[in-house]
């Protein structure tokens, strides 16, 4: 599951696993605000993951201190791998 989390000043998309007959686990961010200049530089919002005919896609809403925007730089094994973040990745 990908949900969101915000400590008041910066919204971070977070991860979270459940096996079968047991609890939660949380994996932590998922997807980082981005780097200055980036169109999510202030922060990531509102995940959204969907099945396309080439496999699966994460699209999320990002804010650049102006403007809100809906970004999907993903690549479509992000959305199966939550413990994937693209900006550890430099991508």
């Amino acid at each position: 599951m990908w949900y969101l989390g915000d400590d008041g000043s910066t919204s971070r998309i977070l991860g979270a696993i459940q096996k079968v007959g047991e609890p939660w686990e949380r994996l932590g961010v998922v997807i980082d605000a981005g780097f200055s200049g980036e169109t999510d530089s202030y922060g990531v919002e509102s995940p959204c993951v969907v099945e396309t005919p080439v496999g699966y896609l994460m699209a999320y809403g990002g804010f650049d201190g102006r403007s809100r925007g809906f970004t999907w730089p993903a690549p479509r094994w992000a959305a199966l791998d939550p413990a994937w973040n693209h900006h550890s990745e430099g991508a």
